[in-house]
């Protein structure tokens, strides 16, 4: 496997949550959620790992000195295409893999992850992006694939069409680069939309066009892959962890809310 390098995106406000804390320092069954994902991302024994702040970063900086991490601010926050912008100077030259994480995604295991990067080196793709299928994709940037089954784009709720707005694979919003070809496109990111923000996921359609691999790899379980956006999403991350046995999240996996409701 190439070396694999991790960039966190931990630089938002959670203005949902209702709270001047940083986002990524709500606290879940006892931990802030950087907590939960920290321990996941050093199973994994990647080269470097970065944690991109902004909201409060002190505190954050401050919470995490324990581990193993470096720091880039990013001020004011401009997107997720941004955040990778303003580390370009620490990522750039290192070989291999970028994995690029969210801080607010508490339950992703590391066997969902290895899968990832394992396809990601297998295909040599250019990107690998992690998705799943949702009932009710509402809020959620599309995966887009061409007829061959490639995914040739991911289209934001707000900027679908239709035709987009009916389909059902939804970006986790957590990605794989082959690092050569991250550092091609994402100065071209631009701001031209709705939310005048940098998208990382312009990245696919970019690589897409110019003929370069993108994969995605379909999380079966979307709690998994589900990110901690306002105080019932709190909530219901406690009970997944209080039903969950404990042990390995790589062989148990997180237990299902209720069915009924989820």
């Amino acid at each position: 496997m190439n070396p694999t390098h991790v960039l966190i995106m931990a630089a938002g406000k959670g203005t949902r949550l209702k709270s001047s804390m940083p986002k990524v320092l709500h606290p879940l069954a006892g931990r802030p959620l950087m907590e939960h994902l920290l321990p996941t991302v050093e199973a994994l024994n990647p080269r470097h790992t970065l944690v991109v702040v902004g909201h409060q970063a002190a505190l954050v900086k401050s919470r995490l000195r324990h581990r193993a991490v470096e720091f880039a601010e990013q001020v004011p926050q401009l997107g997720t295409g941004h955040a990778v912008q303003v580390a370009r100077d620490w990522w750039s030259d290192k070989p291999g893999n970028l994995l690029i994480l969210s801080g607010d995604v508490p339950l992703i295991s590391d066997g969902t992850l290895r899968k990832m990067i394992q396809v990601h080196d297998r295909t040599r793709a250019s990107l690998t992006l992690l998705s799943t299928r949702l009932a009710d994709p509402t809020g959620y940037g599309r995966v887009i694939r061409a007829e061959d089954g490639s995914v040739r784009g991911i289209v934001e709720q707000k900027e679908a069409g239709p035709a987009e707005l009916q389909v059902k694979e939804v970006n986790a919003g957590l990605y794989c680069f082959r690092i050569p070809d991250l550092s091609e496109v994402i100065d071209r990111l631009t701001a031209d939309n709705r939310q005048k923000e940098y998208y990382l996921t312009d990245c696919v359609g970019l690589l897409s066009r110019q003929g370069k691999a993108v994969e995605a790899v379909v999380c079966d379980d979307w709690l998994e892959v589900a990110g901690v956006n306002s105080p019932i999403d709190l909530a219901r991350m406690e009970k997944v962890l209080r039903e969950r046995p404990s042990g390995n999240r790589e062989t148990e996996g997180p237990a299902v809310i209720d069915p009924e409701s989820a």
